[in-house]
C-alpha cells in the first residue's frame, strides 16, 4: 500500500460484523426482524409498516430480504442524506426523493434524519492521507 492509500478493510469488516450480528439465523441476509432489531439498536424507531417500506425500497433483487450489498447502498443512502455539505448534491438527492412516491421516500427520510446518536462522519481526505517524507 503507498502512502495515498487508505485501508478500507478493517472499516468494510466493521460493518460486516454489526450485519452478522443481527443476522440470527445466518442467511447472509436481513429479514423484516432481524433489520427492525439492528435499526432499534441504532436508536431508529421505525413501525413494522415503516421497516418493510425501507425492505422493500433497498431490496433491488426483490427476494424479500435485504442482503449485505443492499445494505451498505442502505447506509450509502443515510451518509448521502445525513452528512453532505455538498449543498448541489444534496439538494438533488431531496429532489430525487421527492420525485418518487413521497409515501414510501419519506420513510427512508425519517430514518435518515433520526434523532439518535449520529455516528461520526469519516474523516476528510486531507486528515488521513499521510504524507511521504523523504530522508537525504
Amino acid at each position: 500500500m503507498t502512502h495515498n492509500e487508505i485501508d478500507l478493510q478493517p472499516i468494510m469488516k466493521s460493518i460486516y460484523d454489526v450485519f452478522a450480528a443481527f443476522d440470527k439465523d445466518q442467511s447472509e441476509t436481513l429479514e423484516l426482524s432481524e433489520l427492525m432489531n439492528l435499526l432499534r439498536a441504532c436508536n431508529i424507531n421505525v413501525s413494522k409498516s415503516e421497516c418493510e417500506v425501507i425492505l422493500h425500497e433497498m431490496d433491488s433483487n426483490n427476494d424479500g430480504v435485504m442482503d449485505f450489498g443492499e445494505f451498505m447502498s442502505f447506509l450509502g443512502m443515510i451518509y448521502k442524506i445525513r452528512f453532505s455539505k455538498r449543498t448541489k448534491l444534496k439538494d438533488e438527492f431531496q429532489r430525487k426523493l421527492k420525485s418518487r412516491q413521497s409515501s414510501n421516500k419519506s420513510v427512508l427520510r425519517k430514518v435518515s434524519q433520526n434523532k439518535g446518536p449520529r455516528p461520526s462522519p469519516p474523516p476528510r481526505k486531507s486528515s488521513v492521507v499521510q504524507t511521504s517524507t523523504k530522508t537525504r
